[in-house]
């Protein structure tokens, strides 16, 4: 008896307001999807070594970029998207930013590059627009990772004289696969 007045007193809340945040009413609401962004912002972190990682970032990228969860109405998510953002900007080698980086610039647009550039300019725009004070502080945090890929890609690139060449990828297969297991 006591389960289903619990149930019938959380039917009647998610009436009240069904913008609130509970789990009774089912779906994927703001509690299950500020979690399953934190384990995959986790993942990212946990993965930074693997040969797929810049598959599994471009991945939780394209959900954080989601309008649906970086514009969500509840802190609490766009705090785990900005931790799921950090995971992924993390673990991105830099030698695979550059890369896509640099093919984003082209006529022809890299998936993960558009998407290292969005994370760079949607974190800036939360820092400074978000009216939670932590999620502002999680999103300049997220601004300056971003600008440190940035950096760090840049150096790569730089290194790499013969990058002009429309060749260059044919020709130095094997030194690309070193360079995003590093």
């Amino acid at each position: 008896e006591t389960d289903a007045e619990a149930a019938r007193a959380a039917e009647r809340a998610a009436e009240a307001d069904p913008e609130s945040v509970h789990v009774p009413g089912g779906g994927i609401d703001a509690i299950v999807l500020g979690r399953a962004l934190g384990a995959l912002g986790e993942c990212c972190a946990s993965a930074a070594t693997a040969a797929n990682v810049t598959q599994l970032t471009g991945a939780v990228l394209e959900l954080v970029s989601s309008p649906s969860v970086h514009e969500h109405r509840h802190p609490h998510v766009r705090r785990a998207a900005l931790f799921a953002l950090y995971g992924a900007v993390t673990s991105t080698p830099p030698a695979a930013a550059w890369h896509a980086l640099a093919r984003s610039s082209d006529t022809v647009t890299s998936r993960l590059g558009r998407l290292l550039s969005w994370a760079e300019a949607w974190s800036e725009r939360t820092h400074a627009r978000d009216a939670d004070a932590t999620t502002r502080q999680l999103a300049l945090r997220c601004a300056l990772s971003s600008a440190d890929l940035r950096q760090k890609a840049c150096v790569v690139g730089a290194g790499r004289k013969d990058r002009d060449d429309p060749l260059f990828v044919l020709k130095n297969l094997t030194a690309l696969a070193v360079d995003f297991e590093s």
